[in-house]
């Protein structure tokens, strides 16, 4: 079933790219809000050594540095899958904020239309 199951989804469905830092070809799917999300490095904007790329990666989030914690623990975690959270917070937010007319404008077009490049480096939780 996979991407057939989101045949008439009028969301966005948001998926990481993956972490084993191998070329995705494009996804075949007739979903047109379908984010693959890989990570980019906090130090410097660019991709993540670790996350999958190529063109079945549709953006890039911040996917490094992000401290997770339990009863005991303080541990410094990084992936695609922080990185496709990010995304689809912030595509949450656009949605809340921006009107959206279904068929005419998608979240995934606003999305392409509105990022920015944050400059030659995003700051770290090692800047606090």
């Amino acid at each position: 079933r996979g991407l057939e199951a989101l045949a008439g989804f009028s969301g966005l469905a948001v998926m990481p790219a993956g972490n084993e830092s191998v070329l995705l070809p494009p996804l075949a799917t007739s979903t047109p809000a379908f984010a693959v999300v890989g990570a980019a490095a906090i130090s410097d904007g660019t991709e993540a050594s670790y996350s999958n790329h190529g063109p079945g990666v549709s953006f890039h989030a911040p996917g490094d540095a992000f401290i997770l914690t339990e009863p005991g623990v303080i541990a410094r975690q990084k992936g695609t899958s922080f990185a496709g959270a990010s995304f689809a917070a912030v595509a949450a937010l656009v949605a809340a904020t921006k009107e959206i007319q279904d068929g005419s404008t998608r979240l995934s077009e606003i999305s392409s239309a509105t990022a920015q490049a944050s400059g030659p480096r995003i700051p770290s939780f090692s800047d606090l």
